[in-house]
C-alpha cells in the first residue's frame, strides 16, 4: 500500500494520469526497498537436463502434437507491403476518397490511446460524434451559360462540317476560328478544362487517333487553352501531355498515310514546347523527360519514320539548347542508320517518309547554325567552337548547311580568317564584330 501511495504521487508529480511501472520503480528506489525481477507464473514452470553438460538445465519445450496442428485452419497470409499514389488535397479541397478516411480513423486510434479509462474513452468518442460534422462530397455543379458553351466546344469539336454546302461551311469555320479566339481570352473557362480534357480524351479513344481532322481541332483547342492566360492547366497535365505526345509520335494519325500529317506533328510540337516553357520548373522536369523519350524515339530504330519526323520537330521547337543536348549527339549515327540508308536506295513510301526525316534534321541543323553564328557576334571565344560544329554539320550536309542558316560564303572565310588569328592567340583582343 505504501509503494503503491508514492507511486501515485511521482505519476500526479509527472503530470500523468496513467500510473506506470516507472512510478513503482521511483517509489521502491525512494523508500530503499530493492527492486523485484521478473513476475511470478499461473503455471508450473518444467526444467530439463542438457544432454552432454553436468549442471546446466534449460525450460522444457512444449510438445506439439503434429496431427492436431495440421487439422487446425492456417493462419490468413498476410499482405505484402505496397504503396500507391492518392490525393491528399485539390486546390486546397480534400477529396472524398478512402484512404483520406483511414487518415481520420488513425488519428482517432492515436488521441483514444491518451485517454484515461475505458468509460472517460467512451464519453470523448461520443462528444467527438456529436460535434463531428460529416459533410457528403459535393459535386461541381456548371452555372447554364458555362453547360451551354461546353456544349457549343463538344459540337465544334466532334464535327469538322465538311459535309455541309460551301456557305454554310465557310460560316461554320467562321464560327469555329471565334470559338478559338474565344478560349484565348476567356477568364472563367478554368472551371471547363477537365471536361473538355475528359471529352478530348473519349473522343480520340472511340476513333483510335485515326480522325485527322479531328486531331487537327484537338491540337487547336489545347493551343489555344495554354495562350490563355487566365487559364492555369498545371493541375490537368496528366490529362493534356499524354494528348500531344499522341498526336507527335503516334505512327497512324490519319486513315491513309498520304494524308497531310507531318503538319499535324508539327502543330503539336510547338504547343508541348510551350506547355514545358509555361510549366516547367526544377521539381518536377517536365522538359527533361519529354526530352529523352523524344531523343530515344529518334535512336529506336523500330520506330517509324512518322514517329521519328514529330520527335525531331518537337525537339526543335524546343529550341537551340535541346538540339545541341538531344539531337547533335545522336545525327550522323541516325543518318548512316540502315534503316535510313536502306529506304533512300529503293523509291517507296518509307522513302519519300525518311527524306522528310533528313528534310527535318537538316532544318534543324540550320536553325542551331543561326544561333550559333549570333551568339559567336557577341561572344567572340566561342568562334573556334562554332567553326567545329559547323565542320562537323558540312561532312553530313554539304555546304548547304550554311547558305540554309542564311549566311553565305564569305562569312565562312571570315570566320576561318577568324581561327587562323586565334591560333595567333589574339582571339581574346580583337572582337568577332571586326571581321564580320
Amino acid at each position: 500500500r505504501e509503494i503503491i501511495q508514492e507511486g501515485l504521487k511521482f505519476m500526479k508529480h509527472s503530470k500523468r494520469k496513467v500510473l506506470t511501472c516507472r512510478d513503482l520503480g521511483s517509489a521502491f528506489k525512494q523508500l530503499n526497498i530493492d527492486r523485484p525481477y521478473g513476475y511470478p507464473s499461473s503455471s508450473s514452470i518444467k526444467y530439463t537436463h542438457l544432454p552432454g553438460t553436468d549442471d546446466l538445465w534449460i525450460l522444457q519445450d512444449k510438445s506439439v502434437d503434429l496431427k492436431q496442428a495440421l487439422s487446425e485452419k492456417f493462419p490468413a497470409i498476410p499482405v505484402e507491403p505496397a504503396l500507391h499514389l492518392h490525393w491528399l488535397a485539390i486546390e486546397g479541397v480534400k477529396p472524398f476518397l478512402s484512404e483520406n478516411q483511414l487518415e481520420s480513423i488513425f488519428e482517432d486510434l492515436n488521441r483514444k490511446t491518451h485517454e484515461e479509462g475505458e468509460e472517460e474513452s467512451m464519453e470523448h468518442e461520443q462528444e467527438d460524434k456529436a460535434k463531428t460534422k460529416i459533410v457528403p462530397a459535393v459535386r461541381h455543379v456548371l452555372s447554364k451559360e458555362a453547360r451551354v458553351y461546353f456544349d457549343k466546344l463538344a459540337i465544334y469539336i466532334r464535327n469538322d462540317f465538311s459535309e455541309l454546302a460551301v456557305d454554310k461551311k465557310r460560316t461554320k469555320m467562321q464560327e469555329y476560328h471565334q470559338v478559338l479566339v474565344s478560349l484565348k481570352s476567356t477568364p472563367s473557362i478554368t472551371q471547363l478544362c477537365p471536361y473538355i480534357l475528359s471529352f478530348i480524351v473519349n473522343e480520340q479513344f472511340n476513333r483510335k487517333y485515326e480522325d485527322l481532322h479531328l486531331n487537327y481541332r484537338v491540337i487547336a483547342f489545347l493551343g489555344a487553352l495554354v495562350s490563355n492566360k487566365y487559364v492555369n492547366l498545371e493541375p490537368y497535365l496528366h490529362q493534356a501531355l499524354p494528348i500531344v505526345m499522341s498526336c507527335i509520335v503516334n505512327s497512324k494519325l490519319s486513315a491513309e498515310p498520304s494524308d497531310n500529317h507531318w503538319l499535324l506533328r508539327e502543330q503539336a510540337g510547338s504547343v508541348l514546347a510551350k506547355i514545358c516553357y509555361l510549366y516547367d520548373d526544377e521539381g518536377k522536369r517536365i522538359r527533361s523527360k519529354i526530352c529523352n523519350q523524344l531523343k530515344a524515339a529518334i535512336s529506336d530504330p523500330s520506330k517509324s519514320f512518322m514517329t521519328q519526323y514529330g520527335a525531331i520537330q518537337a525537339l526543335t521547337f524546343f529550341g537551340p539548347m535541346q538540339y545541341e543536348n538531344y539531337i547533335l549527339p545522336c545525327l550522323k549515327a541516325y543518318l548512316e542508320s540502315d534503316k535510313v540508308q536502306g529506304h533512300l536506295i529503293n523509291p517507296t513510301l518509307e522513302s519519300v517518309q525518311a527524306q522528310r526525316c533528313i528534310h527535318a534534321l537538316q532544318f534543324a541543323s540550320c536553325e542551331y547554325m543561326r544561333y550559333c553564328f549570333k551568339t559567336t557576334i557577341n561572344q567572340p571565344e566561342k568562334g573556334r567552337d562554332v567553326l567545329k560544329t559547323y565542320t562537323y554539320l558540312q561532312e553530313i550536309f554539304g555546304d548547304s548547311i550554311l547558305a540554309r542558316s542564311g549566311f553565305d560564303a564569305l562569312l565562312y572565310r571570315r570566320l576561318n580568317d577568324i581561327q587562323a588569328y586565334d591560333s595567333r592567340g589574339g582571339m581574346n583582343q580583337t572582337p568577332l564584330t571586326n571581321f564580320i
